[in-house]
């Protein structure tokens, strides 16, 4: 066995170490996942809002999410839903982000008290449960009174 060699097996496996450790750690990092609302819709004829999210992922394996938890706010009245499936799989390393789409029923924004004018749809509070590298944490983020987290609705009827 040559000197090089020797060196080399040691760099590489030191190389190894250091990326095993930093995947492991990952899903506890909160700066490698990033969420932006990209767009509320209703739709159904008014009985539900369509909720799209963009979801980044600045780490270096996959992530995966299996649930997400809205609370909304639709004209100051909550909307607290159940989790919803999504079973969203994130490939390492996406700035733009990929949308993830949640519908939202709520049957009560076919009241005529809500067709009258424009009201504004804000999304306070996100529970999600995230996977990555078979470890699973649950994300809790709270955006009430953000102004990057609301949208406006217009007359839709």
């Amino acid at each position: 066995m040559s000197i090089e060699f020797a060196i080399f097996k040691v760099v590489r496996k030191g190389y190894k170490n250091m990326i095993s450790f930093f995947r492991r750690n990952e899903l506890k990092d909160p700066e490698l996942i990033d969420f932006e609302l990209a767009d509320v819709r209703v739709v159904n004829f008014g009985t539900a809002l369509k909720i799209d999210i963009l979801v980044k992922n600045f780490g270096l394996t996959s992530l995966s999410i299996s649930s997400i938890h809205p609370a909304i706010s639709v004209a100051d009245y909550m909307i607290d839903t159940a989790p919803i499936v999504t079973y969203t799989k994130i490939p390492p390393e996406t700035r733009t982000g990929q949308r993830v789409s949640l519908i939202v029923p709520s049957p009560y924004l076919c009241d005529k008290k809500f067709r009258q004018a424009s009201h504004i749809v804000s999304v306070n509070h996100l529970t999600l449960l995230a996977h990555r590298n078979n470890e699973s944490k649950l994300i809790e983020m709270d955006y009430m009174g953000h102004t990057k987290w609301q949208r406006e609705i217009k007359n839709y009827f």
